[in-house]
């Protein structure tokens, strides 16, 4: 009888909470220890319940706000993205002005593989235009025989991060930022006209096929400290200088 009365308590206080219902009104032998300690349990039980469903609701908020959330970068010297929370969003060819041009664009570009041109467009000067040449690299301190080969692009976008920074003469992140490439910092000679500007290019370079030939262009050369206008230490005359790239 007594264990009849004890599953009869047991079904009606599941009934009552699947119904929301939290307080239970009971003439059910509440003085009894056995009852009393199973109503317990129960509700402890219902309590870690709804936290576990609380932290999974988080989590999962916190997983759908990170595809929606992403900050873009270029990786240079690369085909592919990091294998580290990252999509790739198009892999292309180095760009930029030609190195003797006083008027080129400092900027280097990242360039796809799959141009799209707009039909029927036609230039009225064709002696008044800024031309776009590939890029190149101008020393095996790059890679093994990189050198006059072109080096290829990918633009990646780190999810779920907000904000990317390169950092040049570092090779890994401050704080909690997370690392994304760390690299050879490159530029344009000292000597040349055209303007350039400084990227980060992976310490794991490669190269584009059939790209081999000395064509000149957007050309990338290390890029050394030098001593008086930098103190010296931290830095070293002619010591290659390294980058990294961190998101956060």
């Amino acid at each position: 009888m007594m264990s009849d009365c004890k599953q009869l308590c047991q079904w009606i206080v599941w009934t009552c909470f699947l119904n929301g219902i939290v307080a239970v009104k009971t003439r059910l032998l509440l003085n009894d220890p056995d009852i009393a300690s199973t109503l317990q349990h129960m509700t402890l039980e219902l309590q870690k319940l709804r936290a576990e469903v609380s932290a999974l609701t988080q989590k999962t908020s916190l997983l759908e706000n990170s595809k929606l959330t992403g900050s873009a970068y270029t990786r240079w010297g690369r085909k592919d993205c990091p294998i580290n929370g990252t999509e790739l969003v198009y892999t292309g060819i180095i760009g930029g002005g030609y190195y003797t041009h006083k008027g080129a664009p400092a900027n280097t570009i990242c360039l796809p593989h799959d141009p799209d041109f707009i039909h029927g467009d036609k230039v009225q000067f064709p002696s008044e235009v800024s031309t776009m040449y590939g890029g190149e690299y101008q020393d095996n301190y790059f890679g093994n025989n990189l050198y006059q080969n072109d080096p290829p692009c990918a633009v990646c976008r780190a999810t779920g991060k907000t904000s990317v920074v390169m950092i040049p003469g570092k090779t890994k992140c401050y704080g909690d930022w997370h690392l994304e490439y760390y690299g050879r910092l490159a530029a344009g000679r000292d000597i040349h006209e055209a303007a350039s500007e400084y990227i980060c290019v992976d310490h794991q370079a490669q190269y584009r096929e059939s790209g081999g030939t000395s064509q000149n262009g957007k050309m990338l050369y290390a890029v050394v400290a030098k001593c008086g206008t930098l103190p010296c230490p931290p830095y070293r005359e002619n010591a290659p200088i390294s980058c990294v790239v961190c998101s956060r």
